[in-house]
């Protein structure tokens, strides 16, 4: 039953890793040639990243506009420690297109999602092959009802 268990969850890990869906930098012209806004990340030159969800931004002839999340690396030091921590707070306003180094954007990703599939279908064979949930089970009577 172990197992059994074992490698449900071993399955459901590789599908969360290795989903269909991955973060792909995309260009500005991409985003903007298409009819839907998709959530999307810009990660600037000094390493802020700033979170947009769907149809919650725009772009002008030098700046992406709208209204999101920011979200900033930051060390904070102690007398003997450094602690890394991440600050996320609320946006509203224009991100000048020379300052940004990336857009991300959720893609499907057709290879990963058949390498997860094709590894989660492996996994669950060879785990399950040898699966008798009742054991050796063998009825009274010599099988007779």
């Amino acid at each position: 039953m172990k197992k059994f268990i074992t490698s449900i969850i071993v399955s459901a890990l590789l599908l969360e890793l290795f989903g269909c869906y991955s973060m792909r930098q995309v260009a500005i012209d991409e985003l903007n040639s298409e009819e839907e806004k998709p959530e999307i990340e810009a990660i600037t030159k000094e390493g802020h990243i700033y979170h947009f969800e769907e149809g919650n931004y725009y772009f002008s002839v030098d700046s992406i506009a709208g209204k999101g999340l920011m979200k900033t690396n930051k060390i904070l030091m102690d007398q003997h420690k450094e602690f890394k921590y991440q600050s996320v707070k609320p946006f509203e306003g224009k991100i000048a297109l020379i300052d940004i180094q990336t857009i991300e954007t959720n893609k499907f990703n057709i290879p990963l999602s058949i390498f997860a599939a094709a590894a989660t279908i492996t996994i669950l064979y060879f785990a399950l092959k040898d699966f008798k949930p009742l054991g050796d089970f063998k009825p009274l009577g010599g099988g007779r009802l």
